[in-house]
């Protein structure tokens, strides 16, 4: 169990997210699996954009799919500009490493 990853002082590093969620996302347990990743919208903040980063080249490989569901709860779905801001992506990564990944809204 991970209790503490870092002080309060500042955020996160990638390093720091990248080796957490390597200890709780094992890439065999989701060996052939399709994965649901949902991530809040842009009315809540988060880093969902690392996290999103952190656990697609953590699973992307073993996982058979990994889609995107944006919780939008009650409000207006988000255009695929918006999306990519959310995840910190560009058009170009889109077209590139996240081509496989469908994003749902």
């Amino acid at each position: 169990m991970i209790s503490q990853i870092a002080d309060n002082s500042s955020p996160l590093t990638n390093e720091q997210v990248n080796k957490v969620v390597a200890q709780s996302l094992p890439a065999a347990e989701y060996a052939g699996k399709k994965v649901l990743l949902i991530v809040p919208d842009a009315t809540r903040t988060a880093p969902i954009g690392q996290l999103f980063k952190a656990i697609h080249a953590q699973i992307c490989d073993s996982a058979a799919k990994l889609d995107v569901m944006i919780a939008l709860g009650t409000h207006h779905a988000m255009s695929e500009e918006a999306i990519y801001e959310r995840l910190e992506i560009t058009p170009e990564d889109r077209r590139g490493q996240y081509a496989d990944v469908t994003f749902h809204n």
